[in-house]
């Protein structure tokens, strides 16, 4: 049987049909793990990315508080630095909890870390960096 509220129950199905819905649009098969594309997070963050063929990124930012810390549930902002071979990149940010991503904004990169300024997001974030011609 499963643990939780009727209504913890219903958001995350939700938010794992909307991962669902994300995975499908990305080619995870021939995907690999990007361990160092995150340089600098704010605090509270655990992630995980991935690097896609043709210098394509994917990012998982996830919260790490746990229910039982009074912070849980808080919006999470701050910097962000990713570092990306050198290029022009746009990068496009996707809500897990809401199935909604945002405009993509450009990215240069000179080969050093590159940085972005996080709007407040609360539980996880996807980052998806694409590779421009």
């Amino acid at each position: 049987s499963e643990t939780g509220t009727r209504e913890s129950n219903k958001l995350i199905r939700t938010w794992f049909k909307h991962l669902s819905d994300f995975m499908q649009t990305i080619d995870f098969v021939h995907a690999h793990p990007a361990s160092n594309v995150i340089a600098e997070k704010p605090a509270h963050i655990v992630d995980s990315a991935l690097e896609l063929p043709g210098d394509n990124f994917v990012a998982y930012l996830a919260d790490d508080r746990e229910v039982d810390d009074p912070t849980s549930g808080r919006p999470i902002a701050g910097r962000l630095s990713i570092q990306l071979p050198e290029g022009h990149y746009r990068a496009s940010f996707f809500s897990p909890t809401t199935g909604l991503d945002s405009p993509a904004i450009p990215l240069e990169s000179s080969g050093k870390p590159v940085g972005l300024r996080l709007a407040p997001f609360e539980h996880d974030l996807v980052i998806r960096i694409t590779r421009e011609p």
